[in-house]
């Protein structure tokens, strides 16, 4: 009696059952195909239940993984933030380019790291500038690089290869025992120094990074770096 009352109310569920219920006298010979066609029917949308609240869950768990992890996505560009206290290739050569320049206009004549008569020129004041703390600082620089002797370096490894410095290719910062035409003055039969062969040049190019128009671009302290990653 129970299970014969159990397939009444089966057969009598409304969303279970997809055409009115047939005569009596017919039930008999279509009883055995609609239950078993029922039965699967409940087993589907049960199963079908399970894998919804399921992949529900699942798919919550990774959205909270994604949103601890702040994960980037393919849209996001990655933002690159400089190294701190640092400076390109290009910064250094706009400010010592525009160094040189007030250098040749006060009777300078040198364009490269390279000198004569055992001197730095003005020029090499402009790069001694960008490393150092103060004006004092530079011209202190200066007279260690005017000490006797044809080979000076000093941070130059950071800048060799920017294009001021022929001689960084032997790993020497400044040459000072080089003719005038060497150096970029015009050639004089290796003499027309201009004012470059002085003992106060490599101080003129101390003074000229400190002036008002070129002070902001200099004296940026011996620890600043060359960050190559920007180059």
């Amino acid at each position: 009696m129970l299970c014969a009352s159990f397939k009444e109310s089966l057969y009598s569920t409304p969303y279970l059952t997809t055409q009115p219920r047939k005569k009596k006298q017919t039930l008999n010979s279509t009883i055995q195909p609609m239950r078993e066609v029922q039965l699967f029917q409940i087993v589907t949308w049960l199963i079908t239940l399970r894998f919804t609240s399921s992949s529900t869950s699942v798919f919550a768990s990774k959205s909270n993984l994604t949103t601890t992890l702040s994960l980037p996505t393919c849209d996001t560009p990655l933002k690159y933030t400089p190294l701190p206290n640092s400076f390109t290739l290009a910064e250094y050569s706009n400010a010592r380019s525009a160094c040189i320049a007030e250098c040749n206009d006060s009777g300078h004549c040198c364009t490269k790291g390279l000198g004569g008569c055992q001197k730095v020129p003005c020029a090499s004041g402009c790069h001694i500038a960008f490393f150092s703390d103060s004006l004092d600082k530079c011209k202190q620089q200066c007279d260690i690089a005017n000490e006797p002797g044809c080979d000076y370096t000093w941070k130059h490894e950071q800048i060799g290869y920017a294009g001021f410095n022929p001689s960084w290719k032997h790993g020497i910062g400044v040459k000072k025992c080089v003719s005038s035409g060497t150096c970029g003055c015009p050639d004089g039969n290796g003499s027309n120094w201009g004012n470059d062969c002085k003992a106060d040049a490599c101080a003129k190019g101390c003074e000229i990074a400190h002036s008002q128009s070129l002070q902001d671009l200099f004296y940026n302290g011996e620890d600043i770096i060359n960050d190559p990653r920007e180059n």
